[in-house]
């Protein structure tokens, strides 16, 4: 049985058959007919044709045009239709959203209170000052630090590689050969055959972590200049623990030939290149505010209350030193001596229980609530507050990177219940006395307190028989009265 061809349509079907071979005629040629290859081809003249069939033909037109019309009609009424639904779901959403929330806001919140310790003492800002000083570049070219931020080089020690334009697909060989020099010694560990390189893993391990948490500090307070100078003592925190690594024989063929080829490529780079190395012990930064030879720590003695608030007001945030050099140009920072200083003027102390060469306590709120014990070396009184000028010998690694510094200088320690400050009714004006609302047997109930201390958005309150550790209160006070009911 043979098959049928599919008969070829010309998309005429759906109009009445005596008007197809008009529609048909009027059509344009189509290339491979035979009106569109026979040059002896006219097509009819329109005089000729019968004014009848012109009508019929007229008439299919607009059916088909009018057609059309209702289709784009109905088209656009669709999509208005959908919009007017999404609008009115959309408000509703929104309607219902703030009907829950009012509920929720209107019921009363219970929490339970606990014993809390709160540091008392006035906040100020402190100016850094240290021995320090910018190191120039030998050469121009590129810098490749050899020790990571913050790291305490001794006399000697290599700190950096300036690397010239000639060298510089060298230097990326050979950070492809540190890649896969790590990579290789963790598929060893993981095969248990690096037990001798874990104490190096462990000890990089603490470093790469106190960046990371850094670098979350950073994210926080949105430091983002600070991000170049972490990611820059990353990658030189990985090359010393690669470095390190490399005295541990792991007895294994390929890392030893990695080795080989980097310790190959390493002496190419500091034979072309300019070797920055340290004069003196001290630690190393590649972060400067262009302020290390004003800033001096003679400056402790001599500057004055006005001076001390300018130089805070000019002061600005470390930034990240050029990765490419010019001769001349500073590539890195050194700081020397075993303490660094500050300076700041605390308004409102009464200094009568502070002297020159006592310990005292600094909290630093925006690092973390980093404690720093410091020595008076300054302290001058005056109408608005005291000057003093501090001298310590901790966190001089973790505070590299800080010129001004928000400081809370502990006076004593209180204890007491601690409450949010929207727990509180009818507060005094001298912040002294309030009242909260107590939670018992489902019942609210209005009892006065005494307040102690207040820290942001909470307060201390003295604990009594009522009030002490454990006890429930309404967050939202004026969502109850006093003797109300509290629903489960």
């Amino acid at each position: 049985m043979s098959r049928q061809r599919p008969r070829k349509t010309d998309g005429l079907e759906s109009f009445p058959l005596a008007d197809r071979g008009r529609l048909r005629d009027r059509r344009a040629p189509q290339p491979g007919s035979l009106r569109y290859t026979d040059p002896a081809y006219r097509p009819p003249d329109p005089r000729n044709r019968d004014p009848a069939a012109t009508r019929a033909t007229a008439a299919a037109d607009e059916a088909l045009a009018s057609h059309r019309r209702r289709l784009k009609l109905r088209r656009r009424r669709r999509l208005l239709a959908l919009s007017v639904i999404f609008a009115i779901l959309f408000v509703a959403a929104g309607v219902l959203i703030v009907r829950v929330y009012e509920r929720e806001k209107s019921r009363p919140q219970l929490l339970f209170v606990y014993q809390e310790r709160l540091e008392l003492g006035p906040e100020a800002e402190a100016l850094l000052i240290r021995d320090e000083e910018l190191v120039p570049s030998p050469l121009a070219g590129l810098v490749d630090p050899a020790v990571p931020e913050g790291q305490h080089a001794a006399v000697g020690e290599e700190l950096a590689l300036v690397i010239g334009s000639a060298l510089e697909s060298v230097l990326d060989e050979r950070r492809s050969v540190d890649r896969q020099i790590s990579e290789r010694q963790l598929e060893l560990l993981a095969q248990g055959r690096g037990e001798a390189a874990r104490p190096c893993y462990e000890e990089a391990e603490r470093s790469i972590r106190t960046l990371v948490a850094e670098m979350r500090l950073a994210a926080v307070h949105r430091r983002v200049a600070d991000f170049v100078a972490l990611d820059q003592a990353l990658a030189a925190a990985l090359r010393l623990r690669s470095s390190r690594l490399a005295t541990v024989d792991l007895d294994d063929g390929l890392l030893s030939n990695l080795i080989l080829s980097r310790e190959r490529l390493q002496e190419v780079l500091s034979a072309g290149s300019g070797v920055v190395s340290a004069a003196r012990p001290g630690l190393v930064s590649f972060r400067s505010d262009g302020r290390e030879a004003e800033l001096v720590p003679a400056m402790l003695q001599q500057l004055t209350a006005a001076e001390l608030q300018t130089a805070l007001g000019v002061s600005s945030a470390m930034e990240p030193l050029a990765e490419t050099v010019t001769a001349g140009q500073p590539l890195l920072r050194r700081v020397y001596g075993p303490s660094c200083f500050l300076l700041l003027h605390v308004k409102g102390l009464d200094s009568e229980w502070l002297a020159e060469q006592q310990v005292i306590r600094l909290r630093l709120p925006e690092e973390n609530g980093f404690l720093l014990r410091c020595r008076i070396e300054r302290r001058e009184p005056d109408s608005t507050g005291c000057l003093l000028g501090l001298a310590t010998d901790e966190g001089m690694a973790r505070l590299l990177g800080e010129r001004r510094l928000r400081v809370k200088l502990l006076t004593g320690e209180v204890s007491g219940i601690l409450v949010p400050q929207s727990a509180l009714l009818e507060r005094s004006a001298d912040g002294s006395r309030a009242a909260v609302m107590l939670v018992a047997a489902n019942r609210a109930r209005r009892h006065p307190v005494s307040v102690l201390a207040q820290a942001d958005s909470d307060v201390l309150l003295a604990a009594d028989e009522e009030l002490k550790q454990g006890s429930l209160i309404v967050r939202n006070p004026e969502t109850v009265t006093d003797g109300g009911v509290i629903d489960d």
